[in-house]
């Protein structure tokens, strides 16, 4: 398509030459044939005259400036990121032999689920443990309430109340310790009281969230520090983007962000500034500026790469159409029509101003101009181009 549209300039330039040859080649003093500018009977060498013939030939419009209202956004590159309390790494405290594997990547789980199960004989031990101890422990209330008693009435020494005291918070200590550590290894003590001993691990997860990947197969033999799953949780999905120094203090917190991803651009997606970091990032020389995604999230996943536009205040500005505008040699420049001047035969006189680029929406563009002229004046939207060329043609450089 744009090498249609290329071609299809050249051609409209090829016409244009030709036609300007023509009609600087006739012998009429016509003036409706004349393509030559007479610079001596303009006001300034920036300005250029054309025909109403040329002016249909080389399809120039004209528009006057309007106001709209035009948004100084900043634009930003970042990456999609979960909190670290939103991810989990699942491991083991005891380890042991892979006997089950209970979900697959992409499986969404409840906290509290069983991912994956375990077979370890110091599992079945520990439990065994357990229940020892708690019966050690019980038999050493029962002969400290009995030494209290016996205390009491003068039968026995005290002493042997002390040591039956001692035995009784020595046992409890290690009651308590043997319950954590299977606590933490995901048994359930109080069916274990009741005598239910079990004979696999089995491993719960932390957070409600999606499996983001699976590390370990059936029989695999993994120790308190292999990594098992990785799971995620995408509902505080959050945006991060990098502001470089020169546009931070236009970031605020409250600002609305619009970003799409760098691989489908054409779908907008929205979000709000809740943070802005207090570092530079060292590579990027960059801050990291925090906003929360509002709105459907579906297809976002932490680690895509976004591009953002940050809304500024918006301001009501003169504008003009982003095709008004061509730039020469590194300058813009607008051509304005004149309605003063030699007019005595209906000519387009046209003059080139040079300005500098303001605000724009892609669509209209605010500027500031080098040289002043009248906000109601006409500014050429089409057919700038030719009347660029015509300017260079007649040695017309602006300043």
């Amino acid at each position: 398509m744009i090498s249609i549209l290329n071609n299809m300039k050249v051609i409209r330039i090829l016409i244009f030459l030709i036609f300007t040859s023509f009609i600087s080649c006739s012998p009429s003093s016509d003036h409706e044939g004349t393509s030559q500018v007479h610079v001596s009977e303009l006001n300034s060498p920036n300005e250029i005259r054309i025909n109403k013939q040329q002016y249909k030939t080389l399809g120039i419009e004209t528009s006057k400036m309007v106001r709209v209202n035009l948004s100084d956004d900043i634009t930003a590159n970042g990456h999609l990121k979960v909190p670290p309390q939103n991810k989990a790494i699942i491991t083991s405290m005891l380890g042991g032999t892979v006997k089950n594997i209970l979900v697959h990547e992409g499986s969404y789980v409840a906290k509290g689920q069983a991912l994956v199960t375990l077979s370890n004989p110091a599992f079945i031990k520990l439990q065994q443990s357990f229940i020892e101890v708690r019966s050690q422990y019980e038999y050493a209330t029962l002969e400290a309430d009995r030494q209290k008693v016996l205390a009491d009435n003068d039968i026995t020494a005290k002493k042997l109340l002390q040591q039956a005291l001692k035995e009784q918070q020595v046992l409890y200590s290690n009651y308590r310790s043997l319950g954590a550590q299977l606590i933490m290894a995901g048994c359930d003590t109080s069916k274990l009281e009741a005598g239910d001993i079990r004979s696999d691990l089995s491993i719960t997860s932390p957070i409600s969230g999606h499996v983001s990947h699976v590390e370990v197969n059936i029989g695999s033999t993994v120790s308190p520090s292999t990594e098992m799953l990785q799971l995620i949780d995408n509902s505080q999905l959050h945006l991060d983007l990098f502001i470089y120094e020169r546009d931070l203090p236009k970031v605020k917190a409250g600002q609305q962000v619009d970003f799409s991803l760098t691989n489908l651009p054409q779908k907008q997606f929205t979000a709000v500034i809740f943070g802005i970091g207090s570092a530079f990032d060292g590579s990027s020389k960059s801050i990291p500026v925090h906003a929360e995604i509002k709105g459907d999230k579906t297809g976002l996943i932490e680690g895509m790469n976004v591009t953002a536009h940050i809304h500024m205040t918006s301001d009501s500005l003169y504008a003009i159409p982003e095709t008004a505008l061509i730039n020469d040699n590194g300058n813009d420049y607008i051509f304005v029509r004149k309605h003063d001047g030699i007019n005595s035969n209906n000519d387009f006189i046209f003059e080139k101003i040079r300005v500098i680029r303001g605000i724009s929406n892609q669509t209209y563009t605010s500027f500031e101009t080098l040289d002043m002229f009248d906000p109601d004046s006409e500014i050429a939207t089409s057919g700038v181009f030719y009347l660029m060329s015509m300017t260079k043609e007649e040695g017309h450089e602006g300043h």
